[in-house]
């Protein structure tokens, strides 16, 4: 089966990165990525009408999908901007580190992506009643290559530690993990068999790793379409396609 790579993590300069958002989707073609999704930190505010005309500038056969970050100190703030934007954009994140929120993040199936659980922290920031949360939610676990870029020496060392921890929760428990560039400039960025490197270092055999920059983001994206989609009710039912008055039950692997 052909692979299709996916960077799920990429800021333009819309947000808090620093190249543009044709810069960043000519260096996706160049890296061979299928999809790629934009972030941005939505407590700036940015119009989300700008990101989609400037995406819409460009013609390109690479899929560029919207995601918003949720930065929250609170489990209150976190449900706010959840209700603000999961119907505007395609993907969510919450940026993690408190424990709290990362909590609340895995508990919440609006959640498409955990961020940076180990931000900040001398732990992980991740256990087994977290795992267990985001694998009956379907909630992402993000393996992120900058912050491994840009550590050094003990740092580092400790960063991938909780890092492979997460991975072995994640793994143990059935969540799904991703690799992600989270670059800030095209620069950061990565071929997906790049990113899945990082993920054998963190103990993922080869399979899994390419798993995590392909099969798992098309999984999460596709079953976003379908919930945004115009037949899609609730988990489990869906209008007919020739009956809007009828309803029928939805196959569980859509759920």
């Amino acid at each position: 089966m052909l692979r299709k790579f996916t960077d799920m993590h990429i800021q333009s300069n819309l947000s808090t990165g620093t190249s543009s958002v044709e810069e960043i989707i000519r260096f996706a073609e160049k890296l061979e990525l299928n999809r790629i999704v934009l972030v941005d930190y939505i407590d700036k505010k940015t119009n989300l009408k700008t990101i989609k005309d400037e995406i819409n500038k460009v013609e390109t056969n690479i899929e560029v999908l919207i995601g918003a970050s949720i930065h929250a100190k609170d489990k209150t703030s976190m449900n706010k901007q959840l209700n603000n934007v999961r119907d505007l954009v395609d993907i969510v994140l919450v940026h993690g580190g408190l424990i709290d929120i990362n909590r609340a993040a895995v508990e919440d199936p609006r959640v498409d992506i955990l961020a940076y659980p180990e931000h900040e922290r001398t732990d992980s920031g991740f256990d087994h009643i977290m795992a267990k949360y985001a694998a009956e939610n379907n909630v992402a676990i993000e393996i992120n290559f900058r912050d491994f870029l840009y550590s050094y020496k003990r740092v580092r060392a400790k960063i991938v530690s909780n890092m492979r921890l997460n991975v072995k929760l994640a793994k143990k428990y059935g969540a799904p993990i991703l690799l992600s560039s989270g670059s800030k400039n095209i620069n950061d960025m990565r071929p997906a068999r790049e990113l899945s490197a990082l993920g054998v270092i963190l103990d993922l055999n080869l399979i899994e790793s390419l798993d995590c920059v392909s099969t798992i983001p098309e999984r999460i994206i596709e079953h976003n379409k379908k919930v945004r989609s115009k037949e899609f009710i609730m988990p489990g039912l869906k209008l007919k396609e020739n009956n809007q008055n009828n309803i029928e039950g939805k196959d569980k692997d859509e759920n």
